[in-house]
């Protein structure tokens, strides 16, 4: 099976704790070294996260109140160690390069869902420029499916699975975006 590709950042998101946005997501990530486990281990231990800069007292007490839940702690836990392979944004170029450079160029890509900060047009239009090329269904030519919601498990986040096509979060795609790549 293919691993996900996820950021720590994404994957804290998809646990919906009130108040934890992406700076509060991005300050866990350099806290804790985008280590999931270890932020899973201390915040079962009741961690003060509010020591941490960037982080206030709600957001702190939110984190402490989703960790006191021992089955939600539990599920997520779980959840990580069956499917995803949680990477930095740094350390996407492990993903495999299209011809050409890049993880989009020459690619085919399945989108579900949003991209920050841009529309599916704009999405599109740069995925062309960049030289791949976005589709509407999964198949066996799709190199990547970029899902906006890996909490929702779509008819083609499905498909991909069962084909083994590598999953891209959509914050992480926006960063490829971003860089051109």
């Amino acid at each position: 099976m293919v691993p996900e590709i996820m950021s720590f950042e994404d994957f804290v998101l998809q646990m919906k704790i009130p108040h934890v946005d992406e700076s509060v997501c991005a300050v866990l990530n350099k806290s804790f070294k985008g280590d999931l486990n270890e932020f899973f281990s201390t915040a079962r231990l009741g961690f003060n996260f509010a020591l941490l800069d960037g982080i206030g007292e709600q957001e702190k007490t939110n984190i402490n109140k989703w960790a006191g839940k021992r089955t939600t702690v539990k599920k997520w836990k779980e959840e990580y160690d069956k499917a995803f392979s949680v990477v930095s944004p740094a350390s996407i170029s492990a993903v495999p390069s299209g011809a050409g450079g890049g993880q989009i160029n020459g690619r085919n890509i399945v989108l579900t869902g949003a991209v920050p900060g841009y529309s599916r047009g704009d999405v599109e239009y740069k995925v062309s420029q960049l030289g791949g090329r976005v589709h509407s269904a999964v198949n066996k030519s799709t190199d990547y499916i970029v899902v906006a919601d890996m909490s929702r498990e779509t008819v083609k986040l499905k498909a991909a699975k069962k084909l083994g096509i590598p999953i891209v979060s959509a914050g992480d795609f926006s960063i490829w975006i971003q860089n051109g790549k």
